[in-house]
C-alpha cells in the first residue's frame, strides 16, 4: 500500500456513487416504464374511440342492439355505449417496477339506465369483449390483443429508447 493513501475512504466514496447511480437509475427507468405504458393505454383508447379495430368493423352491432343504443341515448359506436369502458382504461401500478394497462379492480359496468352493475367489473367485461361469449351472443372484438401485439411488435426498439433515456437521465445527474 501506498503511504498516505487510504484505501478505506474510496471505498466508501466509490460505493456512495454506485448507491446514488443505481438510485438513479432505478427512478427514470420506472418514470419510462410508466411513460410507455401511458401511451400505450393512450394509443388503445383513441383506438377504440376512432373504431380502428377491425373487429369492430367486421362485427358490427346488431340492429336490434343498435336501436336499444339510440333509444336510450347511448353512443353508437362499438364498445362505448355509456364511455365507462374507455374512460376506465387506465395505468396501473402492480409493484414498483410493474405496471399495467387495464381496470381498477372495483371499477364495474355502467347499465344503460345510469347504474353500476355491481355484477359485471370491467375486467370480466373486457374478456367477453375480447373473446366474445356464446351464450350472450356477443361477437369476439379483439382490440386488446391486436394492441400488445404492436406493442411486442416495438419492443426491442422501446427498449433501446428507454436505455439512451436512462443514459441521458444519469449523464445529468452526474454532472
Amino acid at each position: 500500500m501506498l503511504p498516505g493513501v487510504h484505501m478505506a475512504r474510496y471505498d466508501r466514496k466509490i460505493k456512495a456513487m454506485f448507491k446514488k447511480v443505481r438510485t438513479i437509475a432505478v427512478k427514470s427507468a420506472r418514470t419510462h416504464l410508466r411513460a410507455v405504458a401511458e401511451v400505450v393505454r393512450d394509443d388503445l383508447k383513441k383506438r377504440i374511440e376512432n373504431q380502428e379495430f377491425r373487429s369492430f368493423r367486421e362485427k358490427p352491432l346488431t340492429e336490434k342492439y343498435r336501436v336499444y343504443k339510440a333509444y336510450h341515448g347511448l353512443d353508437d359506436r362499438v364498445m362505448i355505449a355509456t364511455g365507462t369502458y374507455v374512460d376506465s382504461i387506465d395505468v396501473i401500478q402492480v409493484n414498483p417496477d410493474t405496471f399495467k394497462i387495464g381496470f381498477e379492480p372495483d371499477m364495474y359496468a355502467v347499465r344503460a339506465d345510469g347504474e353500476v352493475n355491481q355484477d359485471l367489473p370491467l375486467e370480466v367485461l373486457a374478456r367477453i369483449q375480447e373473446f366474445g361469449s356464446i351464450t350472450a351472443n356477443i361477437p369476439a372484438r379483439p382490440h386488446w390483443r391486436p394492441t400488445f401485439r404492436r406493442i411486442s411488435d416495438r419492443s426491442k426498439r422501446i427498449a433501446q429508447n428507454i436505455g439512451k433515456l436512462l443514459v441521458k437521465d444519469l449523464r445529468k445527474a452526474l454532472r
